[in-house]
């Protein structure tokens, strides 16, 4: 195992993920929480020069299989929708069809359109389709490219030297590791108990982790990676957590919710093949990852 370059590796993306969550907590610059997207890049670069490893597994990016990415950007949304529904059905969960936290957040640009006389009668109808509509076709595309940093640190340089532990136990100290490099930003300014939440986001990481573990351990594909990445993170930022509002505690991984989207997600990636179809290894490699 490359002990070395894993160590740089963690060491240098560990690191900026933490300063740049405490630059933007001082500054209250948001924006530089999106520089953890670029992270997983530079530590990958800096570990490889530190610990080069000829002959490593080459990951690539680009084709992405069209049929694979598909089925995932169709599966993906399905089992958000199935657990909302079971937890819906137990009462855990209640729709807000009227959108009342987005209606209230875009209270300003409304109230302009009331005034010209621009407002459209059935507002909140047309944002929810517009908004499921949206998070279902920008995830596979903008935000799975937006990820691709991500994918090259994570998956492309990290994952194959964790490999000689065996595949579960890869996936889990990956994902442990991934959880906490997302921890300063996700757990700030917690209203629950930030114990709590770190143990949730830590259980839903490591069950992401396995989803994408077995796709990358399949394909050697990082685009691909990257595209079920990006519709996992589209869902769970985009309409679902205003239309249950009731779920909003850290969606998806967070509160009563959390818990049993964590448990949907460990049933997918225990069967990848079965929600995802065949994940085929690419004959060739052309792509460095």
């Amino acid at each position: 195992m490359d002990k070395k370059g894993i160590f740089a590796f963690l060491a240098v993306t560990l690191a900026l993920s933490v300063v740049a969550q405490a630059i933007a907590t001082v500054t209250l610059e948001n924006w530089m929480v999106y520089f953890r997207l670029i992270a997983p890049v530079l530590g990958a670069l800096v570990a490889r020069r530190i610990s080069p490893r000829p002959g490593e597994v080459k990951s690539t990016i680009w084709p992405v299989p069209k049929l694979t990415a598909v089925r995932i950007a169709i599966v993906t949304p399905l089992v958000f929708a199935a657990t909302l529904l079971v937890t819906t059905l137990v009462g855990l969960t209640r729709p807000d069809w009227n959108l009342g936290e987005v209606i209230f957040r875009l209270a300003a640009i409304h109230n302009a359109l009331v005034a010209k006389g621009l407002a459209m009668e059935h507002i909140e109808q047309v944002m929810l389709v517009l908004g499921l509509l949206f998070s279902v076709l920008i995830g596979p595309t903008i935000v799975a490219a937006s990820v691709i940093g991500i994918e090259y640190g994570w998956r492309g340089y990290l994952l194959p030297r964790l490999m000689p532990l065996g595949k579960w136990r890869a996936y889990a100290a990956l994902g442990l590791m991934w959880g906490l490099a997302m921890a300063p930003n996700r757990i700030s300014n917690a209203a629950h108990s930030a114990l709590v939440l770190l143990i949730l986001l830590l259980a839903m990481t490591i069950v992401v982790s396995s989803i994408l573990g077995e796709i990358w351990r399949r394909t050697h594909n990082i685009g691909l990676t990257a595209v079920c990445y990006g519709c996992f993170s589209t869902q769970a930022m985009g309409i679902l957590p205003f239309l249950f509002p009731d779920a909003n505690v850290r969606f998806p991984w967070g509160g009563t919710y959390g818990v049993v989207s964590i448990i949907a997600w460990g049933i997918v990636a225990a069967f990848p093949t079965f929600f995802f179809g065949k994940l085929a290894q690419p004959a060739i490699a052309k792509n460095g990852g």
